[in-house]
């Protein structure tokens, strides 16, 4: 029996060469104006609304995101899929189990934030119409400190590195928790209106990674993920 490499190659090769002439078409959740500009010379760009019937058995790949499901719905509709490269971290909005009997491969995009101005972003209600302006990255910045007395000293060594820590809701709303600062939600661009009130928490968009550094790194490792698995070139880092 075949491996799963070998069968995959077959099935990649097999689509790459016919129909003769034709670009890959890869469907995008959401088209990013960096990432459509790197894609369009090498595939065919489809958008989530101009998918239907006549179009989706052309799909061979995805770019998906953490605002749309890739479920047993969008799969079953998109028959001839081969490989899914996911345009952020986690794969908790993928049917990996489905993906994993049809042989259909599966990649990530593994990556000093205004605070204040991110939180007041979440109270207004912008995060539903608008997404949040991107930043800098705080790693690899000069740093400057005018006095290095006891708070000084403390600030630092907290610029030496920066430790992510995870929090259970619950123990926040039950007061066992003293604050917290989140920028990750269940139900995304919805937050529980309960975190919008509480003077021990700070909201911030899913904005982590919003760095021009960081998106331009992602945006390049679809691209990377894509030209590899089309022209038969091992994936380095995969989920499935």
């Amino acid at each position: 029996m075949a491996s799963l490499q070998e069968a995959m190659g077959e099935k990649r090769n097999a689509i790459v060469d016919s129909p003769e002439g034709e670009k890959v078409c890869v469907l995008l959740q959401i088209p990013l104006p960096r990432l459509v500009q790197q894609l369009e010379g090498r595939f065919h760009l489809l958008r989530m609304e101009d998918l239907d019937s006549s179009t989706s058995s052309r799909v061979w790949g995805l770019v998906s995101t953490n605002y749309r499901p890739v479920d047993r719905s969008l799969l079953e509709f998109l028959p001839n899929l081969q490989i899914i490269c996911k345009w952020a971290v986690g794969v908790d909005r993928i049917d990996l189990d489905l993906c994993g009997l049809r042989r259909i491969r599966v990649t990530t995009g593994a990556h000093s934030q205004r605070v204040c101005s991110a939180h007041k972003f979440m109270q207004s209600g912008s995060w539903s119409l608008n997404s949040f302006p991107l930043a800098r990255k705080a790693s690899g910045l000069l740093v400057g400190i005018v006095g290095l007395g006891q708070i000084g000293r403390a600030i630092a060594k907290r610029a030496v590195g920066f430790n992510c820590i995870v929090h259970q809701i619950q123990a926040l709303v039950a007061k066992r928790l003293g604050a917290a600062g989140l920028d990750v939600f269940e139900k995304e661009p919805y937050v529980c209106g309960e975190l919008m009130t509480m003077e021990n928490v700070v909201l911030s968009p899913h904005a982590g990674s919003g760095t021009w550094e960081t998106r331009t790194a992602v945006v390049q490792l679809v691209v990377d993920y894509l030209n590899a698995f089309f022209t038969g070139k091992p994936l380095l880092s995969a989920v499935i």
